[in-house]
C-alpha cells in the first residue's frame, strides 16, 4: 500500500508527465483543457512541495542555488525556532492550561478517594504503622522512663504555662537531625510516593486530568487542533513521561548528596533556628500548645497510665529486637488499633476537613504555578535539538504535510481547467 509520501510523489509525477503529453495538443479545445489542468497541477504540486520542504530544510540548497533571496523563507524551524517556541509556550500557558482549566481539573479530584486508595489498596497504611511502631520503639529504648515521664508530666500537667514548647520542638528537631531520623522519614516518603506514581490509580488520575483539560479545550486554531490530536494519540507516552519525571525527581531527593536533599536539610535547620529566634512563630506555637493542653487536661489522664506501661513497652521492644521470631509482634498493639482507626479517611470527618483545606490551598497556589508553566515548557523544549524537533514534526505531522502536496496538485489542476474554460468562453464571446 502506498504511503502518503509515495502518493504525493506519484500525483506530482503524473501531473508533470501529463503536461508534456498534452502540450502537442494544446491548440485543440480538449487538449488545451488537459494541458492547462496538468500544467496548473504541476505548478501547484511543486509549489506546495517547496513550501513543505522549506519548513525543515532549504530546497534551494538541494538545487545547488546558492543565492539568498530575502522574500523566500526556507529552513523555517531552525531559523525561527525562538518564535515557534514562544508561540508554543504562549499556547500552553494561556490557551491550553489556563488558570480556569487548571481549577476545573483540580475541582474534579477526589482527595479522599485518592487517600483511601493509597492507604487501603496500595499498602500505605501498613507502611505508616510500621514506621510509627519503629519510631516509638526507638524512643522507648533510648530514653530513660523516669526522665521522659517527668518531662511529659511537667510539660503537659504541672508546668505547661512555663515550659516553652517551641524550645522543646527545636530540641526534638535537632535530635532528629542529629540521629538521622530526617533521612529515614525522607526515604520512607520517597518510597511511598514512588509506589503511588507507579500505581494504576495514579495513571488513571493523570489520564482523567488529561481528559478534563482536553474536554474543555476549544477548537478554532490549526495549531491548537494539531496539539490536541497529538496529545490524544500520545496519552500513554505522556503518562509514562509524567511517571518518569516523578521518578527522576524522587531519585534526586533520595540521593543524600543531592542539592535537593541538602536544601531540605537546610530548611529543617532553618526551621530549628526560627523556633529558637522568631518571636512571632514562637507565639503561634505557644498559643497552639495551650489549646492542645487544655483539651488533653480535660480528656486524658496521662501520668499514671504512662508510668504503668512504659517499662512494659521497653521490655517488649527489647524482646522483639533480641528474638527475630517475635519480629512480627508489634511492640505497641494499642498503637496499631489507634492508627488503623485514624488512617480511615472515609470514617473521620477530620479527613474531609483536611481534604477541603488541601484543595483550598491547591486552588490558592494555581496563580503561582500557572506563572511557572512558561519556564517548564521552555526547559523541556530546550532539551531537544533542531534535528530532534524536525524529526518529531515529520513523525507526527509528516502524513498531513504530504497530503498538502496532494491537495496542491488537485486544487491547482481544477483551477487551471476552470481558468482555461473561462478563457475559451471569453474568446467565443468576443
Amino acid at each position: 500500500m502506498l504511503t502518503p509520501r509515495s502518493k504525493a510523489n506519484l500525483a506530482l509525477g503524473l501531473s508533470t508527465a501529463g503536461t508534456f503529453i498534452a502540450y502537442p495538443f494544446a491548440q485543440h479545445p480538449v487538449g488545451g483543457l488537459l494541458f492547462a489542468g496538468f500544467c496548473a497541477a504541476t505548478v501547484g504540486g511543486w509549489a506546495d512541495t517547496f513550501a513543505v520542504s522549506a519548513l525543515y530544510d532549504n530546497p534551494l540548497r538541494k538545487l545547488r542555488i546558492k543565492m539568498d533571496i530575502p522574500w523566500i523563507r526556507t529552513d523555517i524551524i531552525r531559523k525561527r525556532r525562538d518564535v515557534l517556541e514562544a508561540g508554543l509556550v504562549h499556547m500552553v500557558q494561556y490557551d491550553l492550561l489556563t488558570e480556569e482549566r487548571i481549577r476545573q481539573a483540580l475541582g474534579q479530584l477526589d482527595l479522599i478517594e485518592l487517600l483511601d486508595s493509597y492507604l487501603n489498596r496500595s499498602g500505605g497504611k501498613e507502611a505508616i504503622i510500621s514506621l510509627v511502631q519503629q519510631l516509638a520503639a526507638d524512643i522507648v529504648r533510648q530514653l530513660e522512663p523516669g526522665e521522659m515521664v517527668n518531662s511529659i508530666q511537667r510539660t503537659l500537667l504541672h508546668q505547661a504555662r512555663h515550659v516553652q514548647v517551641h524550645e522543646l520542638l527545636a530540641d526534638i528537631l535537632a535530635w532528629s537531625i542529629r540521629n538521622g531520623y530526617d533521612d529515614k522519614v525522607a526515604d520512607f516518603l520517597i518510597e511511598e510516593l514512588r509506589k503511588i506514581a507507579h500505581s494504576g490509580t495514579f495513571r488513571s488520575l493523570v489520564s482523567s486530568t488529561i481528559d478534563a483539560v482536553l474536554s474543555t479545550y476549544s477548537e478554532g486554531h490549526w495549531l491548537r487542533s494539531i496539539f490536541k490530536s497529538l496529545v490524544s494519540l500520545g496519552r500513554d507516552k505522556m503518562i509514562d513521561r509524567v511517571v518518569h519525571w516523578l521518578d527522576g525527581m524522587l531519585n534526586r531527593y533520595q540521593d543524600p548528596h543531592s542539592s535537593e536533599r541538602r536544601t531540605v536539610k537546610k530548611w529543617l535547620a532553618s526551621l530549628e533556628n526560627q523556633l529558637r529566634e522568631d518571636r512571632r512563630l514562637q507565639q503561634q506555637v505557644e498559643n497552639g500548645k495551650m489549646k492542645v493542653l487544655a483539651l488533653i487536661d480535660r480528656r486524658v489522664k496521662l501520668t499514671d497510665w504512662f508510668q504503668s506501661h512504659l517499662q512494659t513497652y521497653r521490655e517488649v521492644a527489647a524482646a522483639t529486637e533480641k528474638h527475630p521470631d517475635l519480629s512480627g509482634t508489634p511492640p505497641f498493639p494499642w498503637l496499631v488499633d489507634v492508627m488503623e482507626k485514624l488512617l480511615d479517611p472515609k470514617k473521620h470527618d477530620a479527613w474531609s476537613k483536611i481534604a477541603d483545606w488541601a484543595e483550598d490551598k491547591l486552588l490558592q497556589s494555581v496563580p503561582y504555578w500557572h506563572g511557572a508553566i512558561a519556564g517548564v515548557v521552555r526547559n523541556e523544549l530546550g532539551k531537544y535539538s533542531n534535528e530532534q524537533i524536525i524529526a518529531l514534526v515529520k513523525a507526527k505531522a509528516g502524513k498531513d504535510l504530504h497530503y498538502i502536496r496532494i491537495s496542491g496538485v488537485m486544487v491547482g489542476g481544477l483551477i487551471g481547467m476552470a481558468l482555461y474554460m473561462l478563457y475559451r468562453l471569453i474568446a467565443m464571446a468576443g
